[in-house]
């Protein structure tokens, strides 16, 4: 069962770090003409390093816990 848990926990971790990657993309940018800052591809690459750097668990309440998400930098 703890593997489930813990495979539940890392798709739990996944789907957010994607919302919180698709959210830095809103209203273009990123695009050629609205390139992301340099705080913002650091940020996103702290996002996309997650699941590696983090221990990641479900309370019983079913919250993620075990990660630290990185501060979104000012658009």
């Amino acid at each position: 069962m703890e593997n489930f848990e813990k495979m539940d926990a890392i798709d739990h971790l996944r789907s957010r770090r994607n919302f919180l990657l698709k959210c830095t993309e809103m209203d273009g940018n990123g695009l050629a003409d609205k390139p992301f800052t340099d705080e913002m591809l650091e940020y996103r690459q702290k996002l996309r390093d997650l699941p590696s750097v983090s221990n990641p668990s479900i309370d019983e309440n079913g919250e993620l816990i075990g990660v630290d998400f990185p501060k979104i930098p000012e658009f």
